[in-house]
């Protein structure tokens, strides 16, 4: 597991980089490679970026950690019991894992015009709920009444709360 922080930190280090080795380069037969290595590094970091699990553990408190997941893990619960998290094949996957002893609300947010129907999923005491329909966007904050939407006319979004 790699604290989401730091994933997001690293792709933004593996983007910018070649890119500005690209926009420094002094030697003409250098720039053809470094433009392909350059463009080959945001394809590679996108794809990084939509293949990583999100995972957000939460606890009584209502405080949470939200770590990127590109295979399965063990992790301990507080009452000392371990669990699986699998990793999700797919673009932009979800999982939340309750380390407490309050259930957790997993419910969808829907903006714009969309034939989608919210749902409200419950996360019981010490439990893991996977193949979430969205990632998980709000932690214990209202969401918004409304987003700017751009190119397309609806957008669901995911939220936790109690």
């Amino acid at each position: 597991m790699l604290p989401i922080n730091l994933f997001y930190g690293l792709l933004i280090l593996l983007i910018l980089l070649p890119l500005i080795i690209f926009r420094f380069s002094r030697y003409k037969n250098a720039l053809k490679t470094n433009r392909y290595l350059a463009l080959s590094l945001v394809a590679l970091s996108s794809l990084l970026w939509g293949m990583a699990n999100q995972l957000v553990i939460v606890r009584d408190d209502n405080q949470f950690q939200e770590y990127a997941l590109f295979f399965p893990q063990q992790y301990q619960l507080a009452n000392q019991q371990q669990l699986t998290v699998p990793y999700q094949f797919g673009w932009r996957k979800a999982a939340v894992v309750n380390d407490g002893q309050l259930p957790l609300i997993y419910e969808t947010v829907k903006y714009g015009s969309s034939d989608t129907e919210v749902q409200i999923i419950g996360v019981l005491p010490y439990a893991l709920l996977k193949n979430l329909p969205e990632p998980i966007s709000y932690r214990f904050t209202q969401p918004p009444s409304a987003v700017r939407l751009t190119f397309i006319g609806s957008d669901l979004r995911g939220w936790i709360h109690r």
